[in-house]
């Protein structure tokens, strides 16, 4: 299950945070690009085991849910840090940052 949080820090700490989330989304990303997806779901499937192959194929995507949701926390907190860089926003409040 998956749960916004938000939470605040200073706006000069962003780029760091925003960086750090992409490298959690790099770092899935090149677990997945490690991962045998075709050659196991083949074998499964050579197997005559599909139930096993949809696991493989579920797990995989799921992965790329959680990157692409990391990407898009980056673009929401961007969204917001811009909004705050071009006055939109009252220097004196917090910029939301949400992350999932």
């Amino acid at each position: 299950m998956r749960v916004n949080i938000q939470f605040s820090v200073d706006t000069d700490e962003i780029p760091d945070r925003v960086i750090a989330f992409v490298q959690e989304a790099e770092n899935l990303l090149d677990y997945l690009n490690n991962e045998a997806l075709a050659n196991d779901t083949r074998e499964c499937l050579d197997n005559k085991n599909v139930l096993t192959a949809l696991d493989i194929i579920s797990k995989f995507r799921e992965r790329l849910a959680e990157i692409d949701i990391r990407l898009d926390d980056c673009m929401s907190i961007l969204g917001g840090y811009q909004k705050l860089l071009m006055g939109e926003l009252p220097t004196t409040g917090e910029v939301p940052m949400e992350a999932e």
